[in-house]
């Protein structure tokens, strides 16, 4: 996985290089020397030099990314922070309501870790001992309702939006879900190009999620029906993320380029789960976005080229 994630990421950075007419040197794998004229860009993966070392730090760590958000006004979910080794706190929290809540650690990225649906304290138990395997300072917050959306944010301004849906299996009325996920684990592993960026287990995420749906991994879908397996969105597929360019509110943008200057950042991938893409409350901010998702969508036609820009700002930057 981490050879294709390569390979579509320094196609991404050649494209860009040959919109902006500037050259591509592979130093190493995955390490590329970008130059215009006198103008040199070093990337390497998805690492870029937008955004000072301070401020990535900053980001990686969730309960300070919710306290600068909150000075700053902006909507985030209920939270609190506690250790794996005690969940007396993470307990009077869930029971206080309302539930859902999420687990999860406070420091990592893709997902790793993440449980959502958390109704009691067994369910708490189990997801603090999976995140505990990342980290061991945790994070539980109130469970968001909606669609999440990923706001690419670049020196201030908004460059593409995605919607991107929660996994899903579609029965053919014979197997069941666990079958269906084996079906679709054995697709990506398989898979040379995008499809086979990220596994599909069923961890306690998919566990919870279909126990809220009243279904089990033995459960048999229908023909056709559809049946959301994770609410963990960085499991899904190409084909569960569409582009919407720039078609937010004002509003929402504004909160998402608000955030982004919270932490100190040039460019920012911030999530924001709600309802419609007029406004909802952010969950995240990522301080090395992955911009792979933004050209690996439902309409590859209809994918913003987010590299494009953001070659064109690291060529204009100090650095």
């Amino acid at each position: 996985m981490p050879e294709r994630r390569r390979r579509i990421v320094t196609a991404l950075w050649a494209d860009a290089a040959r919109e902006l007419q500037a050259t591509v040197t592979e130093l190493a794998p995955g390490r590329l020397e970008i130059r215009r004229g006198q103008a040199v860009a070093m990337v390497k993966g998805q690492t870029l030099t937008l955004n000072a070392q301070s401020s990535i730090a900053r980001a990686w760590d969730k309960p300070r990314v919710y306290e600068l958000l909150a000075d700053a006004a902006l909507p985030i979910p209920e939270w609190l922070a506690f250790e794996a080794g005690d969940v007396r706190a993470a307990q009077r929290f869930l029971a206080r309501g309302p539930v859902p809540c999420v687990v999860k650690p406070t420091r990592g990225s893709g997902g790793d870790g993440v449980t959502a649906e958390i109704r009691g304290p067994r369910q708490l138990r189990r997801a603090a001992l999976s995140a505990a395997r990342f980290c061991r300072r945790l994070l539980i917050e109130r469970q968001a309702e909606g669609d999440v959306f990923r706001i690419l944010v670049l020196d201030g301004a908004v460059i593409d939006v995605l919607r991107r849906l929660r996994p899903h299996v579609t029965g053919d009325g014979r197997s069941t879900v666990e079958e269906l996920m084996f079906a679709e684990y054995d697709r990506r592993i398989r898979a040379d190009g995008d499809a086979g960026l990220k596994p599909f287990a069923a961890d306690l995420d998919c566990l919870f999620s279909l126990e809220r749906a009243g279904l089990s991994l033995r459960s048999v879908p229908a023909r056709d029906e559809t049946v959301p397996v994770k609410t963990v969105t960085s499991f899904n597929r190409a084909e569960e993320n569409h582009s919407l360019g720039t078609a937010v509110s004002p509003e929402l943008g504004a909160e998402a380029v608000a955030a982004t200057a919270a932490l100190g950042l040039r460019l920012a991938g911030v999530d924001v789960v709600a309802r419609t893409p007029l406004g909802g409350g952010i969950v995240d901010v990522n301080a090395i976005p992955a911009l792979h998702h933004h050209a690996l969508v439902a309409d590859p036609a209809a994918a913003t080229r987010v590299a494009v820009p953001v070659l064109s700002a690291l060529l204009g930057s100090r650095g």
